[in-house]
């Protein structure tokens, strides 16, 4: 995707992220602290160091490079009922492929530089 920007074409990504209804991050809140999510699959879903090699810091945010990467992580009924019954969302955001860093199951992305394009309920991820 590509965006005018001051005159010149930048080149852009849509990503797509969870969070709460106060724009956490699903995994930097506490919603999600019953369920065993991970159960050490490193694997299949790897922390930010094991999948890019880079740390979160407070100017960047986790999100996916598309719907059927969200769904990767976000593919169980319960977990997605349990966001659902929580008030987490789907946020659709639209950044600079310079502040976009792509890993094997997620992206890193500089928050501040992206723009906020669309917010969908959790419930609709199934049938994205």
């Amino acid at each position: 995707m590509a965006r005018l920007h001051g005159g010149t074409i930048m080149a852009t990504k849509i990503l797509w992220r969870v969070e709460t209804k106060d724009g956490c991050g699903i995994f930097a809140s506490e919603i999600l602290d019953h369920f065993d999510f991970y159960n050490g699959d490193d694997k299949n879903y790897p922390s930010m160091m094991t999948d890019m090699g880079v740390q979160y810091s407070e100017s960047t945010r986790s999100a996916c490079i598309d719907v059927n990467q969200l769904k990767h992580w976000f593919s169980k009924k319960a977990v997605i009922d349990w966001l659902s019954a929580h008030k987490a969302v789907i946020v659709l955001y639209e950044c600079p492929e310079e502040f976009v860093i792509e890993g094997r199951t997620q992206v890193l992305f500089t928050h501040r530089r992206a723009r906020m394009l669309e917010t969908l309920p959790i419930a609709l991820l199934p049938i994205l």
